[in-house]
């Protein structure tokens, strides 16, 4: 049986709880702090991922079912993995659209990683070198998708 862990103060200012997990805040907090980011975040339909995204998001998983592998770990390792998530490569709080050139068909670990990475800890990305990387790529697939010239 291994030894437990020593309790540490909550990092809630002035709470008197003791954390055990390596949470950093106790229960109470830890719901709280859920709570008021779901509060400024708002609902999924009130951040665009309504009736019309789910029609959306069913017709492009049908029509590119493989995951689109942006790191290349499925094609190194021989696999074919199917796409579960559509992901929006410019996101919609950041002026992104549902048009096919902004979006991407991911299975959940390829998803979960590009958004970790695109977030950067939580925060927005507008201003930031991936943010500019974004523009390019959707400029030359916009490009591509009329036939015109990647430059």
């Amino acid at each position: 049986m291994s030894p437990m862990r020593a309790a540490k103060p909550c990092m809630y200012p002035g709470c008197p709880n003791l954390v055990r997990d390596g949470g950093g805040r106790c229960e109470v907090h830890r719901r709280e702090g859920g709570r008021l980011y779901d509060e400024r975040r708002g609902t999924a339909a009130q951040r665009g991922y309504d009736a019309r995204w789910r029609k959306v998001r069913r017709m492009v998983l049908r029509a590119r079912p493989v995951c689109a592998d942006p790191f290349g770990y499925h094609a190194a390792d021989g696999q074919v993995i199917l796409a579960t998530e559509v992901h929006h490569i410019l996101p919609l709080s950041m002026g992104g659209t549902d048009e096919e050139k902004n979006l991407d068909v991911l299975c959940k670990a390829c998803h979960s990683k590009i958004t970790s990475m695109s977030k950067g800890g939580g925060g927005e990305i507008s201003g930031t070198p991936l943010y500019e990387t974004v523009r390019v790529v959707l400029n030359a697939r916009s490009q591509v998708m009329k036939g015109g010239e990647c430059g």
